[in-house]
């Protein structure tokens, strides 16, 4: 999921986009939060066969249960004419939702990257 903020990452470095409070966070039902011994802001580690990753939770019933959203993030790092996205992704905590992804993993469809619609397991952190 996207929102108008981070649709692409060049927006992550224009200072008016940043401001506000944190969008990469994880997205998850409030059964499937409840199952775990979730609750709203806590640290969720995100595991995938390839890597995890730790953010922020946000319980919502705007997400089927059984899924997680975790949306673009700043990721911290890159060129260095990435000044604001790269603290903005500090100050944040903001992960690069990517590293999730196998390498193999490719959508048939269209014979790219799968970004999203693999399985995950998520986890107290």
């Amino acid at each position: 999921r996207r929102n108008a903020q981070t649709n692409n990452s060049w927006l992550h470095n224009l200072p008016v986009l940043v401001k506000g409070p944190a969008r990469c966070v994880l997205e998850l039902h409030p059964l499937d939060a409840a199952a775990r011994g979730l609750a709203e802001g806590a640290q969720v580690r995100v595991r995938s066969t390839v890597a995890s990753l730790v953010v922020p939770l946000h319980v919502t019933a705007d997400v089927a249960p059984g899924v997680v959203v975790l949306p673009h993030g700043f990721s911290a790092g890159g060129a260095p004419l990435q000044a604001v996205a790269h603290a903005r992704a500090i100050a944040t905590g903001s992960v690069n939702s990517n590293r999730l992804a196998a390498a193999a993993d490719i959508d048939v469809a269209s014979g790219t990257a799968a970004l999203n619609g693999f399985p995950v397991w998520c986890e107290p952190a």
